[in-house]
Order: C-alpha cells, then structure tokens, then sequence
C-alpha cells in the first residue's frame, strides 16, 4: 500500500498511510525531536497534497504492523521505498514509505497518527 501514484491526478496518494514515525531524532519533519505538531502538520502536508494543509488534533502512539511513513530522508530501513521530497506539498525531507509493516522497520517507536487535517 505504498503512496500509490492516483491515476487520475498523476500524484502520490497518502491518505490510506495511518502513521508517521517521529521518535527521537527522526521527529525532525517539522523542528525539533520527538513527535509534536509539527510532525503531524507534515503528515497532513502529504495525505491532502495541500501546502497549507495543517492538523486540527493527532494522536501520538507506538508503531503498529502497518504501512507508514518512515524516519525522515533515511530509507535505509528494510521495506522502506524513498519517494524524495515534496516540496510543492511543503514536505522538503526526504520522503520513505514502509508498504507493509513499519513496525517491523523500525521498532516499537513513537508515531503520530488518528490525525484530523484541514486547510485553513
């Protein structure tokens, strides 16, 4: 289930990707370490392809046996595919899905998921 690319729009399809990974020095989408909300306006970045796009609430949980993005810019990880940067979707790391299991990639760390985007 990796960010399939939408046949009709030509571009990478997030919204079926439930968590972000964000422990420790990989929280770094939006700033500092750890999951915050930067991390989780990151994530809205991608599934609605919007720049502006922001989180209204998050959760922060352990990472579960489910496809999900990886630690930033790294995609070192096993299953891990780079897509790159998404910088017309305000996202300038280095983007890595995990398709199957981003538990199995990288531990039991922190994610944001269950997260609620808008536009202001």
């Amino acid at each position: 289930m990796k960010a399939p690319v939408n046949a009709q729009s030509c571009r990478f399809d997030f919204t079926a990707i439930t968590q972000l990974y964000c422990n420790g020095s990989c929280g770094t989408w939006g700033g500092g370490e750890g999951c915050q909300q930067a991390d989780a306006n990151a994530f809205c970045k991608l599934k609605l392809g919007n720049a502006a796009a922001v989180a209204t609430t998050f959760q922060v949980s352990s990472a579960a046996a489910a496809p999900g993005i990886c630690c930033p810019g790294s995609g070192v990880e096993s299953n891990c595919v780079t897509l790159g940067a998404f910088v017309n979707r305000g996202v300038v790391l280095s983007v890595s899905v995990n398709d199957t299991n981003l538990l199995a990639s990288h531990g039991s760390g922190s994610v944001v998921t269950n997260v609620v985007c808008a536009v202001p």
